[in-house]
């Protein structure tokens, strides 16, 4: 049995005006006369309920009013560092109290009451703009949710319904098919249900109809915002992989530029070794100068000026090098400061990439915020077909997550580009630091080396000089002292090697003869034993021939001494199989080769 209790009495629900009948046929055309019972009972207290709300609140009424709750969404605010955690602090629901002001975490206290929603958000964007103090406006939009007022009590009842089915748990990964599937169950409930709504709920046909094209829209649109989040996730995955390959790229091209460095190094270090003999050379031709002024004091004249002036020019020269050094050093101290304000710069980008990845870190966590609520929706939508108090409820609660999935993810899409663009000015500063870094090590090493030598070379050439005599004549001595034991190591190695030869082919003779000798013994042992053993078959054979003999003689006469020969057999000698075991200069050894000596 189908009741419906209401609260107020039937006069006061006025019937519906031509323009909504119209929606409604257009609607029935559109989705067909059939719809499941469920479908059409909670439609019907959809519309009973969107009935008293337009009489509850007059439709002219669009200015805000005290515990009215709006919901405020802002994007593209990127004009502070941390313009996009302020956003996500704003974008949320907030109510307005009783003296009509509006608390934002942001901004402060608004009088909101009395204006419109297009005139708070514009009042929203101009308070942004002045606390940023620049051109730069955030969008800025404000939805004001309505409360409707639940006036229909009672209950429902049928005794062919069935208790709506539970939506899956992968809805949320999944949301193509579980519209699908949902549209086919009501599909297949339609030809069932359709008797008992045409007998009962005639009158209410189109707006079961109206909800039902209602519930497909939502859906889809639900459907396509789950899409837009998956490609935006996709999107920032993909520029996380992006930052990350560009960061090993950095770091490839900056252990390129410390090969280089070291490279530069190397070849700095064969300057100066190039230098120093350089320097070695001009000493040794001034201390020829001072030794030919000492051999020639009588005759000084024009060779002594020569001599004078070849002196001061290489004093001059002398003189420009300590300058140059000077200069030298000077440059590289100030490259060394440079380099210090870019390195405190490339810091500040350091940090401001890592506040950038955190901001996207807090848009990913923002992602699965939504999709919590998109599964969240799908619950309560399931809840709504169950009961129909919460229809209200979760049909708000739909519309909200789509509207904030949509916005998130068109924010999601300039917080990507913004990323973008923060990391090509990282990278490109990053190379340009590393450049100057580069030269300004090479600038300030080429210093050092010039002050080095300016100061070391006017205090210890003479003495290198000297040392480097003595030196050399000492390693010349050893040189020829090492060349003649050398020869006589290798003429006495020559000897041994071949005594220890001639010991090595005599010891194989006797080894060959040994074996022989061995072989000979062996044989001659062999021959004795075969020979003893046929000794006691041939005595046997004879004794068989000795006894037939006497027994074919005639009897023993008496007094006839008679003569038997007995052969003792002699004890064989038994064989001694012994080891020997040869000393090493016995043992077989390969014989040399020919070609080797």
């Amino acid at each position: 049995m189908n009741f419906v209790q209401r609260s107020r009495p039937p006069s006061c629900s006025p019937a519906l005006s031509f323009a909504d009948r119209r929606h409604l046929a257009s609607f029935r055309g559109m989705c067909g006369r059939s719809c499941s019972a469920m479908l059409c009972l909670i439609s019907f207290c959809i519309i009973l309920l969107l009935e008293s709300a337009a009489h509850g609140r007059p439709k002219a009424d669009d200015r805000l009013a005290p515990r009215d709750t709006i919901e405020l969404h802002v994007w593209r605010w990127t004009a502070l560092r941390d313009g996009v955690l302020e956003a996500l602090q704003l974008n949320h629901t907030f109510t307005i109290d009783s003296a009509g002001a509006l608390d934002l975490p942001v901004i402060g206290n608004i009088a909101a009451a009395g204006l419109r929603e297009e005139e708070l958000a514009e009042l929203i964007s101009d308070r942004l703009q002045a606390r940023s103090g620049r051109q730069e406006r955030a969008d800025t939009t404000v939805k004001v949710i309505r409360n409707l007022p639940s006036d229909i009590t009672g209950s429902v009842e049928h005794p062919g319904l069935r208790k709506a089915p539970e939506p899956p748990a992968d809805a949320a990964d999944d949301s193509s098919s579980a519209a699908a599937s949902e549209r086919a169950s009501v599909e297949n409930g339609k030809a069932e249900a359709q008797p008992s709504v045409r007998g009962s709920h005639t009158p209410r046909q189109p707006a079961a109809e109206q909800q039902q094209a209602l519930e497909g829209a939502l859906l889809n649109e639900l459907s396509a915002a789950r899409m837009e989040i998956a490609a935006a996730r996709e999107e920032a995955l993909a520029a996380r992989q992006t930052a990350r390959n560009d960061a090993v790229r950095d770091n490839q091209n900056l252990a390129t530029a410390r090969q280089r460095a070291a490279a530069l190094v190397r070849e700095l270090d064969a300057v100066r070794t190039d230098r120093a003999a350089l320097e070695q050379k001009l000493f040794a031709a001034l201390r020829e100068v001072e030794a030919l002024k000492k051999s020639v004091q009588p005759a000084r004249g024009d060779h002594e000026a020569v001599l004078g002036r070849e002196l001061a020019a290489a004093r001059a020269e002398l003189g420009a090098m300590q300058r140059g050094a000077r200069d030298a050093s000077a440059q590289a101290r100030a490259v060394a400061d440079m380099m210090a304000e870019q390195g405190q710069a490339l810091k500040q980008q350091r940090r401001r990439a890592e506040e950038l990845a955190l901001d996207l870190e807090v848009a990913r966590r923002e992602a699965k915020g939504l999709k919590a609520k998109a599964i969240l929706a799908d619950h309560e939508k399931a809840a709504m077909l169950e009961a129909r108090h919460s229809v209200e409820a979760s049909l708000a609660e739909a519309q909200r997550a789509l509207d904030e999935e949509r916005h998130k993810a068109e924010r999601f899409e300039r917080e990507l580009t913004a990323a973008r663009q923060t990391i090509d000015a990282l990278k490109t500063s990053a190379n340009l630091a590393a450049a100057a870094q580069t030269n300004a090590i090479r600038e300030r090493q080429v210093a050092e080396a010039a002050l080095k030598r300016a100061g070391d070379a006017l205090e210890l050439e003479r003495e290198r000089a000297d040392s480097a005599a003595r030196d050399l004549d000492s390693a010349r001595r050893e040189r020829d002292a090492a060349k003649q034991e050398a020869s006589r190591v290798s003429m006495e190695l020559s000897v041994a090697l071949e005594q220890e030869r001639n010991k090595a082919i005599g010891l194989a003779r006797d080894l060959s003869a040994a074996r022989k000798a061995i072989d000979i013994k062996k044989a001659r042992d062999e021959r004795r034993t075969e020979h003893m053993n046929r000794a006691p078959k041939a005595r046997a054979a004879a004794t068989s021939r000795g006894d037939v003999s006497a027994r074919s003689r005639p009897a023993r006469q008496p007094g006839v001494r008679e003569n038997h020969k007995v052969k003792i057999k002699r004890r064989s000698r038994p064989v001694l199989v012994a080891t020997i075991a040869l000393p090493d200069a016995l043992l077989p050894t390969r014989p040399p080769k020919l070609g080797s000596r």
